[in-house]
């Protein structure tokens, strides 16, 4: 599956960007122990529609994917003002069906292959930068969403990738998904 929403897109780069800028501005001052600068705990639902992976486009040329993200962001500041990023994503109940495009609109498909996850898929990204310099991060969450057919199971990968120079502007910010069939 290529791409995301773009809601999902702007929620995610926005979490990243925000607390990002808050750690680098609000942490100036270096703190007497490691303390945490920033922390973001949320839950959204997924709803997204993307292009399905080749092997199965003759059954199902899109996919409709839902299910829950929790996404927790943590930014801690130490004794010596280096900052610490740790971020985690867990997917939860995903299911993807799928879905055609009559003129501009998507609708799922009554019939057919649906893919699940059999259980909770998570990711933990970390990232440690001093004061000032510049910022990349980068996160990877992969996943098997698990064929209820005969279909191949289709292995997911979602990369969030923002680059933020030592002046606190964002040179590069990137979201991808992706899924391929896998066995």
């Amino acid at each position: 599956m290529k791409g995301t929403s773009s809601l999902s897109r702007r929620l995610l780069h926005t979490l990243v960007v925000v607390a990002v800028a808050l750690t680098m501005t609000i942490g100036t001052a270096g703190a007497a122990g490691a303390q945490i600068i920033d922390q973001q705990n949320d839950t959204f639902v997924v709803d997204e529609y993307g292009f399905a992976p080749s092997c199965v486009q003759n059954v199902a040329p899109f996919l409709h994917l839902t299910g829950v993200m929790h996404y927790m962001v943590n930014y801690v500041q130490d004794a010596q003002g280096t900052f610490h990023f740790t971020s985690t994503v867990n997917l939860q109940g995903v299911k993807a069906v799928p879905a055609v495009l009559v003129g501009t609109e998507f609708v799922d498909l009554t019939t057919g292959p649906t893919w699940v996850s059999t259980s909770a898929f998570s990711a933990t990204s970390s990232n440690t930068w001093p004061l000032g310099s510049p910022v990349t991060l980068t996160q990877i969450s992969r996943g098997v969403l698990v064929s209820q057919g005969a279909e191949p199971n289709l292995l997911t990968t979602f990369t969030i990738h923002t680059t933020i120079n030592a002046n606190g502007v964002t040179t590069v910010d990137l979201f991808t998904g992706d899924a391929v069939c896998r066995g």
